[in-house]
């Protein structure tokens, strides 16, 4: 039973998801908050794309959810390449450490817009 206490004492992990309908690009890499309802036209679901990026910690070194938080954006933005939205977005933010390392990733899941042909 100690073993397992000090278990959890050394080891530590969360995880944080958060979907959204629609989040516009452009918005987001100015700093917008990704929560604030936008309306757009009606978008048809596209492709699906998939990210993942770990940033690692060794003692304290560097700061792995710093650079993971810098991150995002650049990373929304490479997604759906001609595109300004993505839709049905899931951005899942994992932590975990022991003892002196830590990784910090960040992964998004989303369908870009289909382009639609005018009739």
């Amino acid at each position: 039973m100690k073993n397992l206490v000090l278990l959890f004492l050394v080891i530590g992990c969360t995880q944080k998801y958060m979907d959204f309908d629609v989040i516009r690009k452009t918005d987001y890499l100015q700093g917008g908050d990704p929560k604030q309802p936008i309306s757009v036209r009606a978008m048809v679901k596209g492709p699906k794309e998939n990210q993942k990026e770990c940033f690692n910690q060794w003692f304290f070194i560097s700061n792995a959810e710093k650079n993971k938080n810098e991150f995002k954006p650049q990373l929304i933005q490479t997604m759906c390449f001609g595109s300004d939205y993505l839709i049905d977005a899931r951005i899942t933010e994992t932590w975990w450490t022991v003892l002196f390392f830590s990784q910090s990733c960040l992964e998004i899941n989303t369908y870009c817009p289909m382009k639609q042909k005018n009739q």
